[in-house]
């Protein structure tokens, strides 16, 4: 049985965990969501109540409704992407069995203390990690697995490096999952309730490159007020949150510090295995939430791939060498370099 967490303000450390609190945080488990209260307006007014939120909002996404926006993006995670309309009602069409069961099952917003503030920190926080998880997710799937991808593979097959193993070490209890090919989890993403942007529609072929590149183009190709898009809008968000907080000096120790500890939480859970998942979170880290001075800190040496992560690793205090001595076919060290200094 999956171990359950008794308050929302317990942030998620893994993918899994993630995805089961946006889900619930935003009503996308039914009539179930945040105690069958639908209290996902409790998050927008404390999202809306953050320092400088309003700025980005009147800059750049005026015309976004933002409780529709979590609404769509947990309805992706929960009817969409896991099938899960309740806590006793598991869909044939997204990736969970009946079995299945949510890590926040026991919290309840209007039963307990949890903090509307405290959530609204832990959502920023956890929006880009589920962004990147499910991008890579998706990007894998889609590629056959004479080309180092996951298509024939299933969610149950843990025999191997691959899908089955991405998804126990992303926090899934493998036995409560369908053993449901790669190729219909792409198809799962972007079905009926998943997420627009993951289709070729806003990313044609783009899978066929690398994930950076396929990353780059979902956010470059997704409008910031399009609802439909709710993965990829909600991201942008929380980025330009961030950055306008670190352009105006407004350091709020508060949020970026949760947001930081979220994050670096999620990087713990991908171990030394996933490392364009960690590069990606090392990157957000280190652009929106260092001190304007650490940009000029430790230059990356471009001869030794190794060195170049543990040296950017140990600049921003994130662990060091260890994650860097696992490096995966990314590409090599040019990949590795540019991944590594691009933003987001």
């Amino acid at each position: 049985m999956t171990t359950g967490k008794n308050s929302l303000t317990d942030p998620p450390t893994n993918l899994k965990e993630a995805i089961d609190w946006l889900a619930l945080v935003g009503g996308g488990f039914g009539g179930n969501g945040c105690g069958g209260l639908g209290k996902h307006d409790s998050l927008v007014k404390a999202l809306e109540q953050l320092p400088e939120l309003n700025g980005v909002f009147s800059s750049n996404f005026s015309r976004i409704d933002l409780g529709g926006l979590i609404r769509a993006l947990a309805n992706g995670l929960g009817p969409g992407f896991l099938g899960y309309y309740s806590n006793t009602d598991i869909n044939n069409n997204g990736i969970a069995q009946s079995v299945y069961q949510s890590t926040y099952r026991n919290s309840n917003w209007s039963d307990s203390n949890d903090d509307p503030k405290e959530c609204a920190r832990i959502f920023l926080g956890v929006v880009p990690f589920v962004f990147w998880g499910l991008g890579y997710l998706y990007f894998k799937c889609k590629i056959r697995q004479e080309h180092g991808g996951w298509a024939q593979q299933t969610l149950t097959d843990t025999g191997s490096w691959g899908l089955g193993k991405f998804m126990k070490d992303m926090g899934y209890n493998i036995s409560n999952l369908k053993s449901t090919r790669g190729s219909v989890v792409a198809n799962i993403l972007t079905g009926h309730h998943g997420f627009n942007e993951l289709s070729e529609t806003y990313n044609a072929s783009s899978y066929t490159n690398s994930y950076s590149n396929f990353i780059e183009k979902l956010k470059k190709n997704v409008s910031k007020h399009n609802i439909n898009t709710p993965l990829t809008t909600c991201f942008l968000l929380t980025k330009e949150y961030c950055q306008h907080l670190k352009k105006k000096g407004k350091q709020d120790e508060e949020v970026l510090s949760k947001i930081k500890t979220t994050l670096q939480g999620f990087k713990s859970s991908c171990g030394f295995l996933y490392q364009d998942l960690t590069d990606k979170i090392d990157n957000f880290i280190s652009t929106y939430m260092s001190e304007p001075s650490s940009s000029q800190e430790a230059p990356i040496p471009l001869s030794s791939p190794a060195g170049a992560v543990a040296g950017t690793l140990a600049t921003f205090g994130l662990g060091g060498g260890a994650a860097a001595a696992y490096l995966l076919d990314i590409g090599g060290a040019k990949t590795l370099v540019n991944g590594l200094l691009k933003i987001g």
